[in-house]
């Protein structure tokens, strides 16, 4: 035989047996491949039925996230809405704030502006009231003034009435001491006085008031410290003082050896005698 042929044959034969194993074997695992089958039959429907089963799991839950997912969307939609508002509200706040603080500028610049308006008035109103002070410490001054001047004038006054009465009373003094020696041949001045008129003394006089009475026709009349021992006559004409304000004039009624009574004669406006008055005459001021 040709030595292919016998390869073939070779080969034929050990495929007959092979297919003859594998016959054995078919018919040895048919019955577990039926079964193995069947299980791979059983467990595909049973992963079909779970792949149904995940699915449909899947497509609830699909639903459900895309539920969620428009209810986000919804939620981001107000928040978004929610912004807006805050962002209008926000530039509404941030006019009113620049507002406010305009508002606050201008009350400052008040505030400031009443302050200085306040100290100005506070300046104005002490100066006012310093000028008022001085005003009135002047018009005291000036009323003070007025009323030393015044009672220097009232002063001058009386001293004036006194040096014309004693004037008048020297002059007439003068004539009757003229008559006087004319009708005696000569007598000392002063030592006699006529009857009539008052007439003041040649000499120095300085007495004072002990006394203040009435006489019987309701005048002041004064008891004085100075009598006969110091040349003091009836009808003499004294001048009465307190300090340096005229009284009156004292005119001699009654004289003693100490002391002497006369009537008080006023000057319009003086205030009435006291005992402690100075009594003088003409020469002694």
């Amino acid at each position: 035989m040709h030595t292919v042929t016998k390869i073939l044959v070779v080969f034929a034969a050990i495929l007959a047996v092979l297919l003859a194993a594998l016959t054995m074997a078919y018919s040895v695992n048919s019955s577990k491949v039926v079964d193995d089958y069947r299980a791979a039959q059983d467990r595909e429907n049973a992963a079909r039925n779970q792949a149904n089963n995940l699915v449909a799991d899947a497509g609830t839950k699909l639903a459900a996230k895309e539920a969620e997912l428009q209810e986000l969307k919804n939620s981001f939609a107000h928040l978004e809405n929610q912004i807006r508002t805050l962002a209008a509200e926000k530039s509404d706040l941030t006019r009113r704030a620049q507002s406010a603080e305009g508002d606050r500028d201008r009350d400052r610049a008040a505030l400031a502006l009443m302050a200085a308006s306040n100290d100005t008035q506070a300046s104005l109103i002490k100066n006012y009231s310093d000028e008022v002070t001085r005003l009135r410490e002047g018009q005291l001054a000036a009323n003070r003034e007025k009323i030393q001047l015044e009672d220097r004038i009232n002063d001058l006054e009386g001293q004036l009435e006194v040096a014309v009465a004693n004037t008048r009373a020297l002059q007439e003094q003068l004539v009757e001491v003229q008559r006087t020696l004319q009708a005696t041949g000569g007598v000392r001045v002063g030592d006699t006085a006529a009857a009539g008129d008052p007439v003041a003394p040649t000499f120095q006089v300085a007495g004072r008031v002990t006394q203040v009475s009435k006489d019987v026709s309701g005048r002041d009349a004064a008891t004085i410290n100075l009598g006969t021992n110091n040349r003091i006559k009836e009808n003499m004409q004294l001048s009465i003082f307190r300090g340096e304000k005229f009284i009156g004039h004292l005119v001699i009624v009654r004289t003693d050896l100490q002391s002497s009574l006369g009537v008080v004669q006023y000057r319009g406006g003086t205030q009435p005698v006291q005992a402690g008055d100075e009594v003088k005459s003409l020469a002694s001021r």
